[in-house]
């Protein structure tokens, strides 16, 4: 959704950041965002803090209020993501191939492609790990757009696929290739202040560079420690810190 313009861009690269309330009342502050989008991105928000049936609610909410098929695909990205994080790889892979049915209404020339194209990419990703498939899930990350230098969150997309790359070949045992990928997250997230991707990222690394596991494990601890701080008082007991 990073084509969108306004509230909702700002909102998701708030989100990108972890600054997650601060991105709920974004949204809520502005009624011309697609009722559809909103509900998305705050599904999205609510699976990086563990509350997957939550995640589904709004989801499903997003699915039922989709006007058009784009809006549709998103929604369907959205429940495939959300079963993936409750290890249901069968419905995961039914809401997934929903959204590729959507997606075709999304063309190269459409503001939104790249966006759709690389959550779809990251989403199938999920997919093929959970069904223990990483050969595919390295295939698939493999295939992803590259973003132009000045498109918007482009650190922020080029990441999370290092993210997912260094996860799939760590997954087939391959810590040789597994370690640059890390390496170009952490390059990418850290300075963005992107600490939804520093923390899994250093927790790849304590696998990946045993000699430096708890500079790793403290550096991931304060990644979620920032999260943590943008928490409203009453979201963060229901946090499932991981």
């Amino acid at each position: 959704m990073t084509g969108q313009p306004g509230t909702l861009g700002r909102a998701c690269s708030l989100a990108d950041r972890g600054e997650y309330a601060s991105s709920w009342r974004l949204l809520d502050a502005d009624q011309q965002v697609s009722a559809t989008f909103a509900a998305v991105l705050k599904a999205s928000m609510l699976r990086q803090l563990g509350l997957h049936s939550a995640a589904a609610a709004l989801d499903v909410i997003a699915w039922q209020a989709a006007a058009a098929e784009q809006e549709s695909a998103w929604a369907a990205l959205g429940l495939s993501a959300d079963w993936v994080g409750r290890g249901d790889w069968q419905r995961a892979g039914f809401w997934l191939r929903k959204a590729e049915a959507g997606s075709g209404s999304v063309g190269v020339r459409h503001r939104d492609w790249w966006d759709m194209a690389s959550a779809h990419a990251w989403v199938s990703a999920e997919v093929a790990l959970l069904e223990g498939r990483p050969a595919d899930a390295v295939g698939v990350l493999a295939r992803v757009p590259n973003p132009s230098p000045a498109r918007l969150r482009q650190d922020h997309h080029r990441a999370k696929t290092a993210l997912f790359l260094a996860a799939s070949f760590l997954t087939l045992g391959d810590k040789a290739r597994a370690r640059p990928l890390v390496d170009q997250c952490l390059a990418l997230a850290q300075p963005a202040g992107l600490q939804p991707l520093c923390w899994p990222a250093h927790r790849l690394a304590v696998d990946i560079d045993p000699t430096r596991a708890t500079w790793h494990k403290n550096r991931g601890e304060r990644a979620l420690d920032a999260i943590a701080a943008s928490l409203p008082e009453m979201a963060a007991p229901l946090w499932r810190r991981p």
